[in-house]
């Protein structure tokens, strides 16, 4: 398969811009303009389709590469951060046992799941410990606890880890700082800071990373929104079904919305890139979630 980058972001030069063009001239550009986006989709459906298969390509191109090598520090710190935490949510095929397998398209090697979860669930009983914490120091208040060091907070099915964390006892909200990661039944976060409800199941993290298990989507954002009610907002983030250790393709867009209740996500405003190389401009695009188009991405009520 070839991609034309030149086609899909051609734009009017400046002497075209200054002249007022026909009804027809009118109704062809907005004919091709809604081609170059179906064109567009389908090309995205079918990395979806094969996001699993290695790629035929050994090394990445040198555009790529050249931006690859010349990221700050904190930049690749973060990233191994992200890759660690896709690592550790990956199972291959061959890996998983019993009717694990079963939602697996044929065409995929492995998976994300939430087997480290489950297994810290599996260990709590929540009957007797509703709320599970530790931490290197705890300073308690009549209003709020503070946490400092190590922290490890784990409730009805969810785990928080921070360096720092403050939660008011009235309202059971959390502010949490300093390499936090949010582990539920339904996805992986990890962020600079974090500001969570407890008592809502609502979540907003900033620098963040994220993997979601039913959607078999990982990908990073300036800020991510999770919240029951409203479904995950995703802004200034990336997309992609790539296994780790893969972006061989991924969308960038301003804003990634993934609504449980109607078991549909969209973007606007998105980029699609091949090896790091944009190709395509999307305005907006729906899409379906998870394999069976079922969701379950959110915090449960």
């Amino acid at each position: 398969m070839s991609f034309h980058s030149s086609a899909l972001a051609q734009s009017p030069s400046c002497a075209d811009t200054q002249k007022k063009p026909s009804n027809e001239t009118q109704h062809n550009t907005e004919v091709s303009a809604e081609a170059l986006v179906q064109q567009a989709d389908k090309l995205i459906e079918t990395l979806e389709r094969n996001n699993c298969e290695k790629p035929s390509v050994s090394k990445q191109s040198d555009a790529a590469s050249h931006t690859t090598t010349n990221h700050a520090q904190p930049d690749k710190q973060k990233a191994a951060g992200a890759l660690d935490m896709a690592n550790k949510h990956w199972q291959l095929r061959n890996e998983l046992t019993g009717d694990s397998t079963i939602q697996i398209p044929y065409f995929c090697e492995g998976t994300y799941t939430d087997y480290s979860t489950r297994q810290l669930r599996n260990a709590i009983d929540y009957e007797k410990l509703p709320i599970y914490t530790a931490s290197d120091k705890t300073v308690m208040s009549r209003d709020s606890v503070s946490l400092f060091g190590n922290i490890s907070i784990t409730q009805d099915g969810y785990h928080l880890e921070a360096h720092r964390a403050k939660i008011d006892r009235e309202s059971r909200q959390a502010e949490l700082s300093g390499s936090v990661i949010v582990q539920s039944p339904t996805g992986a976060f990890s962020g600079d800071n974090a500001s969570i409800s407890l008592s809502q199941r609502s979540a907003l993290l900033t620098n963040a990373e994220y993997i979601l298990f039913d959607r078999q989507t990982r990908g990073s954002a300036e800020a991510i929104s999770v919240n029951p009610e409203q479904g995950i907002r995703i802004d200034g983030g990336s997309y992609t079904l790539c296994p780790p250790n893969n972006d061989w393709w991924q969308l960038e867009a301003d804003t990634i919305y993934l609504d449980h209740r109607k078991q549909i996500g969209s973007t606007k405003h998105a980029r699609l890139k091949i090896k790091g190389v944009p190709v395509a401009y999307i305005p907006y695009r729906q899409l379906p979630i998870g394999y069976a188009r079922n969701t379950g991405l959110l915090f449960p009520t």
